[in-house]
């Protein structure tokens, strides 16, 4: 029976809540660009 191979992404919850935090503002960046856009 094989093992599990090794996950390439650390499955502890600061690393989940670190990247949830960086799409927020990836987000946020982006609408803010949208938006800085559309008033030109």
């Amino acid at each position: 029976m094989p093992s599990k191979p090794p996950s390439l992404l650390p499955e502890d919850d600061s690393y989940i809540k670190l990247l949830d935090e960086l799409k927020r503002q990836i987000r946020s960046a982006q609408v803010k660009a949208t938006l800085a856009v559309n008033r030109e």
